[in-house]
């Protein structure tokens, strides 16, 4: 029995042991397997692959993997006014905490709670019960990412900075606190993920430099190859020729030159970010690469010699024009001012074989109201449409019908219409509803301090059949010369901040973004109570 007992101790041993050395032997596997995935991805990227020298280059600059995690980390442990590129020492850790630290000062806040609040206190405002507050860094980040928002290629869109639960279940009743504690987190932790951290300004500005070509990497030469340099015969080489394995022409090579180099740090430029402490208006300066490298090259097309950015209305389209513009589009001297709402009715081409912008006529309203829903739907509001051919042929104005051109148009008007009409060709004439491709609604404004008519841009819609042919700028360009034609300041217009590829298009054209501003509005009751008198003013106001 002795050694029926000491046998079973030994086994048991045995087989303690036996998991811990498969254990071990799992983690080892795990972590080759790992070293080899990453040497792999270097060895494409050498090769010149894009997406895997684009993946090295996100990593290497914080916008995914790792070194992300550690400039999140500084972002959430810094102090209010500490610059983000410094290094975190083992004193800057001491006075400011870890992670760690502003989670257990959350927590200690949290215990002094009388009760945790509901879905309803979490929506306004009071969520950092459960998680915690932004700092004043990555506050300043999150609200310059929502207005300025980067290319979305690592991280997903931001849309808000603020939870929004669902305030009662499915049963009609309170959400309770668990799920409400459980998705606040989760709100907290999706926030994070869409966050771009900033990087050090010194690396900042290197990789600008880079990406704009002021600075180049320097390129270490390739080994050559050790081969075989014994002679042999003609024979001999053509039969180790018909040995070689096949190309793998799937891979997308590049061959690594200064110029392609410049395009990937331009990429990566674009998503990455710096912050600076604006002593004198006590707030933190946030610069995007992407903002950075469109000035740097404006200012190198504008530095070439004869290059006048005043000669060319779609440079600055929502600045001021200067008055030398005037004097490429002279007006006639007319008894109605140049801003009167008689639309005027000339194609920017005339050319009947191209695509041509004209004003529209009312034979065309049944084509306008059916881009107006198509544009609703876009923006998912179908519901919001209110518009029908009866209201639109009372407010918006017309040019004469081609059947009558000396009819004048039906009323003044509020707003005007260009549409972009394709050619005419035998299956679709020039009058079919087909044949439009986009339209531009606009109407003037006016610039107080210069005392001049401007235009602004209400709605702006290509068709998606019609799209990535150039027809926006077509449209765009019509309402500059439009601009240009009345003695315009300004062409102004809005646009959705979650619609990137607008927002994209329009920085193409030089558009600026008023970041000093915001979009008020006033409709449904509380305009009729506001023209009744029935709303309250505060004394203090305007």
């Amino acid at each position: 029995m002795p050694f029926t007992s000491g046998g079973g101790g030994g086994g048991s041993g045995g087989g303690r042991s036996g998991g811990w050395r498969a254990q071990r032997s799992g983690y080892a596997v795990g972590k080759l397997q790992a070293a080899q995935h990453g040497l792999r991805l270097l060895a494409r990227a050498n090769d010149g692959e894009r997406r895997p020298l684009l993946k090295v280059l996100l990593m290497t600059y914080g916008r995914v993997g790792r070194r992300r995690r550690e400039l999140l980390g500084r972002l959430l442990s810094a102090r209010p006014h500490q610059v983000l590129g410094e290094e975190i020492t083992s004193e800057t850790a001491h006075e400011d905490g870890t992670i760690n630290d502003v989670v257990k000062k959350a927590a200690d806040t949290r215990s002094t709670s009388t009760k945790p609040p509901g879905a309803r206190e979490v929506n306004d405002g009071s969520w950092t019960h459960y998680v915690p507050d932004f700092t004043p860094q990555l506050q300043a980040l999150l609200q310059s990412q929502l207005q300025h928002p980067p290319p979305h290629l690592t991280r997903p869109l931001l849309r808000r900075m603020a939870p929004r639960l669902e305030e009662l279940n499915s049963w009609k009743r309170p959400m309770p606190l668990n799920r409400v504690k459980n998705q606040t987190k989760d709100w907290y932790a999706s926030t994070l993920a869409r966050v771009h951290p900033p990087l050090p300004t010194q690396e900042w500005c290197r990789l600008c430099d880079l990406a704009s070509g002021a600075q180049s990497e320097p390129q270490v030469p390739r080994r050559k190859r050790v081969g075989n340099t014994a002679s042999v015969g003609d024979e001999a080489l053509l039969f180790r020729l018909g040995e070689l394995p096949p190309t793998d022409r799937s891979r997308d090579k590049h061959a690594i030159t200064p110029r392609y180099m410049r395009r990937m740090w331009a990429t990566v430029f674009a998503q990455c970010t710096v912050m600076e402490w604006d002593g004198e208006g006590g707030k933190w300066k946030v610069t995007w690469g992407e903002h950075a490298l469109h000035g740097l090259r404006r200012r190198a097309k504008e530095s070439v010699e004869g290059y006048h950015p005043e000669a060319n209305p779609l440079h600055s389209l929502t600045t001021a024009i200067p008055d030398a513009v005037a004097h490429i589009h002279p007006r006639a001297p007319t008894s109605t001012p140049p801003y009167h709402n008689t639309p005027t009715n000339t194609p920017t081409m005339a050319d009947p074989t191209k695509p041509s912008v004209t004003m529209a006529t009312v034979d065309d309203i049944p084509a306008i109201l059916t881009m107006i829903k198509e544009l609703a739907a876009y923006e998912h509001a179908e519901d919001k449409v209110e518009a029908t051919e009866e209201s639109l042929l009372r407010t918006l104005t017309f040019a004469p019908s081609p059947a009558s051109s000396t009819q004048p148009h039906t009323n003044p008007g509020y707003a005007k219409t260009l549409l972009l009409r394709l050619p005419s060709s035998p299956t679709d004439p020039a009058d079919h509803p087909s044949a439009i491709a986009g339209m531009a609604m606009y109407f003037n404004n006016y610039s107080t301090w210069r005392s001049k008519p401007g235009v602004y841009l209400e709605d702006l819609y290509v068709r998606p059949q019609y799209r990535k042919r150039g027809y926006g700028k077509m449209l765009i360009q019509a309402l500059a010369q439009e601009c240009c034609r009345i003695g315009g300041a300004r062409l102004d217009w809005t646009c959705l901040r979650w619609n990137t590829p607008s927002l994209e298009f329009y920085d193409s054209l030089g558009a600026k973004r008023q970041e000093d501003w915001v979009g008020l509005r006033v409709d449904g009751q509380n305009l009729e109570d506001l023209a009744l008198g029935r709303t309250k003013v505060l004394r203090d106001g305007v």
